[in-house]
Formats: structure tokens, C-alpha cells, sequence
């Protein structure tokens, strides 16, 4: 029998972890956040606490799930596709466990943010020394590709500290007491991190840590030119790295503006390169002939090289290497409507804030709270190559803040804000 004490305990102690086990790999995180929605269904079990499952949350989520299950039931490569649609439904067991655990542990918050800049210095350590020491950096022989994530030939890196930036900030944000040390050491972290990401040659990361730094210049109250410093800061050391060492300069502009066909005004221009343009044909073209439920879950591997929707042997990978292109190819129209609509309610929260905030002088959600949407606005920015949707260690990052924003969402109520309500405050 789980108490509720012990299980908050034991499960907060996974949660402060998690931000490690991350860096570490796919196994370790999917492994804890597996225990923790197990272990979770069988506390509701015995407590009968059902209220974190009575939401629109949870069953908006299960209802996907059950979609995802069906959709590869009736595919052409059912037992593959079933093996990342029969088990998905952990991603969001693990977001209300989290949700739980911080309401029941009053210095969760607190302690959370030690782990998570724990996990943060260890991943910038680990990322200069393949740089400055594997790779010689040093010696002027640079031949570093991508950074790898410790113990693993995993070379997102860069994709971890992106993804993990607005996340980082929110903590910041609801930090008390701060002394100098901290803004001393966040101020570092900031710069590093900039600097590490435009190192790693991952140009989705880079474009990512982008648009969270826009979106937090843009609607965060607080620190808004503390951040700014960094990136002007950063964006003048990029540029002496670019020039010092070319082959990071080749890599990051030189190939990408290749790879976008903007070298030569007789190239076509490419929509990410020639071969991400094969892969959204294919994926098109998967489409087209299977609109409403697509091929299944995961199945763009089994069926790329099917003459009817093939465009060439570089068409054919584990995954169109675009969230939202591989949702209309496997999932089809009614499977990507999940995803859209959370987008569209993603962009209204910001459209209510930013003009209450310009009209009336008010915020309607507070800075941290702005972070976390960010958080799932940069995971669902659909215009830069992703991971696969349907890859264990990306999940985790996505469903990573859930937990954090549902423990806002239903003690504030922040989501269900709009402007009538609001005006009719004002008025009396």
C-alpha cells in the first residue's frame, strides 16, 4: 500500500533527478518517468484520488492515445507501430504524477531548481571538454560534428539545452532570494549555454534557443535586459569563434545557406535542404493517399521505400525529420488536430497576454507561468527539422513542464482566461 507521504517523497526524488537522468540517455529517463506512472496509476488505485484524472487534460490525452492504439491496429505494420502507440499513454500519466507531487510537496519548486542547474553545469562541462579537449579545439584541429550526450553516441547536446532554456528560465524567475552568486552563475550559464549550442552544429537547436529568447524579450516582465545582455554578449563571442575557428563558421552558415540553396542564384531555393524536400514529398504523399488516419504511428521507416510514395533512395529514413509532417503522414487529419489545436491555444494565451498587457498595463499570467508556455511553444514550432515524435528521450523533454504548467493551470486557472472576462473586471 502507497501512502501518499512516501509516494511524494519517493517520487520527488525522481522528478529532481530526471533533468539528469535526461543527459545521460534514453534509457535512465524513460525508466523513471515509466516508475513513476506506474507506480502513480497503482497509488490511484488504492486512494481512490481520482481528481487528477477527472480533467480535460487527462481525457483529451487518453482520448489521443486511444486514437494512436487503433490507428495502429489498422495499419500495415501493426506490431511496429504498436510498440510506440500502446505504451505513449506513460508521457502523460508521468505530466499528472508530476502535477501531484508538487502540490503535495510545499518545497518541491525550491528543490527542483538545484537539480536542474546541476544537470545544466554538467551538460556544459561535458560539451566543452568534447570540444576543447576530445576534439582538440586547442591544438586548431577542429573536426567536431555534432556533441554527444554522456555515455551514449546520442548528438543532441545542443537540443538538450535548447529545449531545456525557457524551462531553466521559469525556475529563475521564482528563485528567492537571490544573492549574487546566482545572477553571477544564471548569467554564465546563459552565455555558455549560447555559445555550446552554436558549437554543436545542431541548427534546430540554435534556431530553437532563438525564438525562446525572442518569445521571453518579448512577454517576460522580469530580466528582460539581463537576458538581452547575454545574447549580445554571446552573439559577439559566436562571431569571434566563426572567425578564429572556420570550420564552426562552414557549418552552421556556410552549409546551411548550401543546404537552403542561397549560394548561387541559379540553385532552386530548398525549404531546410534537398533532403529534408524528399522527406516532406514522401510524407506528402503518404498524405494524400491516407488523409484522415495516415499509415500508423512510427511506420514512416516501413513503408519510405514504397514506390508509391517514394521520391528517391534519400527519402527513405526513420522519420520525415519534421514533427508536423510526420503527424499528417501517420496520424493524419484527425490524429494532427490533437496537436493544432493545442498550438492555436498556445498562440491565444499569448494573444490575450501580450494585449492586456499593452492595453491595460496587466498581466494576466505571471513570468514564470510565460516560460512554461514557451516551453511547449518552441516544442511545437513546427518550422524547423525535429526528432522523431515518437522518440522516447525527445518525449520526456516535451511532457517535461506538463506537470509544472497543469499544478498552474488548475490552482490559477490561467488557460481559461479571456478578454471579455477580463474587461468586465476592469468595469467594476
Amino acid at each position: 500500500m502507497f501512502s501518499k507521504d512516501r509516494y511524494v517523497n519517493i517520487s520527488s526524488k525522481i522528478i529532481y533527478l530526471l533533468p539528469l537522468s535526461i543527459l545521460l540517455g534514453p534509457f535512465l529517463a524513460d525508466f523513471a518517468i515509466s516508475i513513476l506512472a506506474l507506480t502513480f496509476i497503482i497509488y490511484l488505485v488504492q486512494s481512490k484520488d481520482y481528481k487528477y484524472i477527472k480533467n480535460k487534460f487527462f481525457i483529451i490525452f487518453l482520448l489521443l492515445c486511444i486514437y494512436l492504439i487503433l490507428n495502429s491496429i489498422v495499419s500495415e505494420t501493426p506490431l511496429h507501430s504498436l510498440k510506440s502507440s500502446l505504451v505513449y499513454f506513460r508521457f502523460g500519466i508521468f505530466a499528472i504524477a508530476t502535477w501531484f507531487v508538487i502540490d503535495h510537496n510545499n518545497d518541491f519548486k525550491k528543490n527542483f531548481i538545484s537539480f536542474l542547474y546541476l544537470a545544466i553545469i554538467i551538460a556544459l562541462i561535458y560539451g566543452f571538454y568534447q570540444i576543447l579537449i576530445e576534439d582538440n579545439l586547442i591544438g586548431n584541429n577542429y573536426q567536431i560534428d555534432r556533441i554527444e550526450l554522456p555515455f551514449t553516441d546520442n548528438a543532441v547536446l545542443g537540443q538538450y539545452l535548447a529545449r531545456l532554456f525557457p524551462f531553466m528560465m521559469a525556475f529563475f524567475l521564482i528563485q528567492k532570494n537571490k544573492r549574487l552568486i546566482d545572477y553571477i552563475l544564471i548569467f554564465f550559464i546563459f552565455i555558455l549555454s549560447d555559445i555550446l549550442i552554436y558549437f554543436s552544429g545542431e541548427r534546430t537547436a540554435l534556431g530553437l534557443i532563438f525564438i525562446s529568447s525572442i518569445a521571453i524579450l518579448i512577454f517576460v516582465t522580469k530580466f528582460k535586459l539581463f537576458r538581452l545582455i547575454t545574447i549580445l554578449l554571446s552573439i559577439i563571442i559566436i562571431i569571434f569563434i566563426s572567425l578564429s575557428f572556420p570550420e564552426t563558421k562552414k557549418r552552421n552558415v556556410d552549409y546551411t545557406i548550401k543546404q537552403l540553396g542561397l549560394n548561387n542564384e541559379d540553385e532552386q531555393i530548398h525549404l531546410f535542404s534537398p533532403e529534408h524536400e524528399k522527406l516532406i514529398f514522401t510524407s506528402y504523399s503518404m498524405f494524400i493517399q491516407n488523409p484522415f488516419i495516415g499509415i500508423g504511428p512510427n511506420n514512416y521507416r516501413n513503408q519510405c521505400d514504397d514506390e508509391k510514395y517514394s521520391q528517391g533512395s534519400e527519402s527513405c529514413q526513420t522519420h520525415p525529420h519534421n514533427y508536423l509532417v510526420q503527424l499528417f503522414a501517420e496520424t493524419g487529419i484527425v490524429g494532427s488536430i490533437f496537436f493544432i489545436l493545442a498550438f492555436i491555444n498556445i498562440l491565444r494565451i499569448f494573444s490575450y497576454h501580450l494585449f492586456i498587457k499593452l492595453k491595460y498595463k496587466k498581466n494576466i499570467i505571471n513570468d514564470y507561468q510565460i516560460c512554461l508556455i514557451i516551453c511547449f511553444f518552441s516544442s511545437f514550432w513546427p518550422f524547423f527539422p525535429t526528432l522523431n515524435l515518437f522518440n522516447n528521450w525527445i518525449n520526456i523533454i516535451y511532457y517535461l513542464p506538463v506537470g509544472f504548467y497543469l499544478h498552474e493551470f488548475y490552482k490559477n486557472d490561467f488557460g481559461s482566461i479571456n478578454f471579455n472576462n477580463f474587461q468586465s473586471r476592469k468595469e467594476d
